[in-house]
């Protein structure tokens, strides 16, 4: 399996809207300290086993331009 493209719909502080597109085989996601790697990781994990519940009435990753947590993620599996 590997992921073809992720969309941000609004995740924590990455901006809604979001798309990366990567290629087959190893992808490199490189940026400065603070800048959304670890945050990035998180929606994929919580895309493909989902984003469970609010603590408080707020998602631990509640977009910070608001509007509601999600995203798409479009993966190619292989035999």
């Amino acid at each position: 399996m590997w992921i073809e493209r992720l969309l941000v719909g609004g995740f924590g502080r990455l901006p809604a809207r979001m798309a990366l597109d990567l290629s087959p085989g190893l992808n490199l996601i490189l940026a400065p300290n603070e800048a959304g790697k670890t945050t990035l990781a998180e929606l994929v994990t919580c895309l493909f086993y989902g984003f469970g519940q609010r603590k408080g009435g707020v998602h631990p990753f509640e977009p910070w331009q608001g509007g509601e947590v999600g995203g798409e993620i479009v993966y190619i599996l292989r035999d």
